[in-house]
Order: structure tokens, then C-alpha cells, then sequence
């Protein structure tokens, strides 16, 4: 007899622990499913952002006041199409936290930005927060994102995240990408990275600025390379007087056979370059705010 309460008791052990083991594993998939799910929403939220920003700087440029107001995403269920009991929603939404067009000076480093484009930075806050069906948060995430925006499109990229939670220095650390071109082998700097991938060595493209350039195209009635004043017929001048002087103007040919007069000095960004394709761009640094406001952590 007692031998037979023995192996009960000890049976009764076994699927005790059995038991215990399963409720433990479930309530770690659960958690497994929960942080993928929200890992998925950061991601939507992260794309939604970069559309909402691109088409606000499409509307109002790349040098508008942001709101820091919160913006929501809307919610949806995160449920199984055949889970009909489930009742679990996820939200998503995001907010500007910073931008380098009205921001209070910071520690974080905004390098080349490009003002031929107006180019800016914006930094935000993206959260994804899982909750039952009573609205209890099962788990939420929030990430930090770095976006330049500019007057050409697409208007706004994508340039750094980031976790809240991640122990990369504090909250307010560097903005990530600098738009810039780091020493590749040693020898690259800024304008002598290759202007094209080279296939046999990705690695060299490290040039992320934004080139912006403008092409010289002769219009068929002006294109004279010798006689400068052959060049005055429409649409050349369209009739109008040019210059400061008052007097009438003409269109130069875009790689002229003849020089320019000395006097008065000629600009250097005014002689025409070889190929008729002239670089406009210039580039600023400014020190912004990157990271204004404190996200909420990371929740399981």
C-alpha cells in the first residue's frame, strides 16, 4: 500500500511540473507573439511616418514648423482571421520630437545638409502598444527615427532607428546618419567619393549627400560658340533686358569658343564647366535637439 501511495505521489509530482512547464512555455510564446506583433507595428509606423512627413513637406517644405502633437495611426486588430474570441487591437502611432528647422540647439550634430534643397532634419518618436480585449497593454515599443527631408522627391528618407530602449548612449545621442562621405580606403573625402557604386567595391560608396546639379542645353536659336552677339534672338532673351546695367542680354552657348572680358571679374561658379553641368549645391552643419522628448520604454 505504501508503496502504491509512493508512485502516486510521485506521478502527481511529474505532472505537476508537466503542467507547471507548459504554463510556463505558454506564457512565454505568449510573449514571443506579443513582441512580434509589436516589432511588426513599428515597422508599419515607421513606413506610415516617412509617407506623412513626405507628403507634408511636398505641401509646405522642407523648412515647415512641425507640430509635436501626437499623431495616431489608427488601430487594428491583432487578432487571427479565425481567432474570433480574441479581441486583442493593436495601436500605432508617432510624433516629431525635433527638427533642425525650428529646433533648440543641441548636442546631436546635423552634418551637410543640403540648401540648394532646403534639406532638414526631423527626429521622431514611432509607438506600437498591443492590448487585450478590456484595453489591459499586453506590450508596447517605441523607436527613435532620424528622417531628412528635402524640396525634391521623394521629399523625406528614412536615414537612422533605433530601439528606446537600447543602452546606445542616452536618448538625446547622436542623430545617426551624417550625409556625409567618410574616408573610404583611407583616401575619400567629401567630393572625391565615387559619384557612381563600383560593383567590384560597394563598400567605397559611402557618399549619402545630395548632389544637386544643373545641365546647360543650347536652345537651337542661340548657339553660337564664336559671336556672342549672334546669340540674341527669343527664346533666348525673351525680349527682356538683363543685368544691372539696364541693357540687353543674350544667351551664351554652354562651352563658348571665346572669352570672357576680364572686366568686370567674372564669378568663379559663373564660367562655364566643362560639359555644361554646373554644381549648385551647398552644404551647412547645424547643431539641433535630435531627440527632444524622453520615448516611453519598452514593455513586456
Amino acid at each position: 500500500m505504501l508503496q502504491a501511495l509512493v508512485s502516486v505521489a510521485l506521478v502527481v509530482a511529474i505532472a505537476m511540473a508537466l503542467l507547471q512547464s507548459a504554463l510556463a512555455n505558454a506564457k512565454i510564446e505568449s510573449r514571443h507573439v506579443a513582441a512580434r506583433i509589436v516589432a511588426g507595428g513599428l515597422e508599419r509606423g515607421t513606413a506610415d511616418f516617412v509617407r506623412w512627413a513626405a507628403r507634408s513637406v511636398a505641401a509646405h517644405g522642407a523648412t515647415t514648423t512641425w507640430s509635436t502633437a501626437n499623431v495616431s495611426d489608427g488601430t487594428q486588430s491583432a487578432c487571427e482571421a479565425n481567432d474570433a474570441g480574441c479581441g486583442a487591437s493593436l495601436a500605432i502611432s508617432f510624433a516629431v520630437v525635433g527638427s533642425t528647422a525650428n529646433a533648440i540647439a543641441g548636442a546631436s550634430l546635423a552634418e551637410n545638409l543640403q540648401d540648394a534643397l532646403h534639406e532638414n532634419r526631423i527626429a521622431a518618436t514611432i509607438t506600437a502598444t498591443l492590448a487585450d480585449r478590456s484595453g489591459a497593454i499586453e506590450s508596447s515599443a517605441t523607436r527613435l527615427a532620424t528622417v531628412r527631408v528635402f524640396d525634391a522627391p521623394p521629399y523625406a528618407i528614412l536615414s537612422g532607428v533605433r530601439d528606446a530602449t537600447t543602452i546606445a548612449s542616452s536618448v538625446g545621442a547622436a542623430q545617426g546618419d551624417t550625409a556625409g562621405a567618410p574616408a573610404a580606403d583611407g583616401l575619400a573625402t567629401q567630393g572625391i567619393a565615387p559619384p557612381t557604386p563600383d560593383p567590384a567595391r560597394p563598400a567605397a560608396d559611402t557618399d549619402t549627400t545630395i548632389s544637386v546639379t544643373m545641365t546647360c542645353t543650347n536652345s537651337e536659336a542661340n548657339d553660337n560658340a564664336s559671336r556672342p552677339f549672334a546669340d540674341d534672338n527669343a527664346p533666348g532673351n525673351d525680349g527682356e533686358p538683363w543685368g544691372v546695367s539696364g541693357g540687353t542680354g543674350f544667351e551664351a552657348p554652354c562651352e563658348p569658343a571665346y572669352a570672357f572680358s576680364a572686366t568686370p571679374s567674372i564669378p568663379a561658379d559663373a564660367r562655364p564647366p566643362i560639359g555644361g553641368v554646373y554644381d549648385v549645391g551647398t552644404f551647412s552643419t547645424t547643431h539641433w535637439a535630435s531627440r527632444a522628448t524622453a520615448p516611453s520604454s519598452w514593455a513586456p
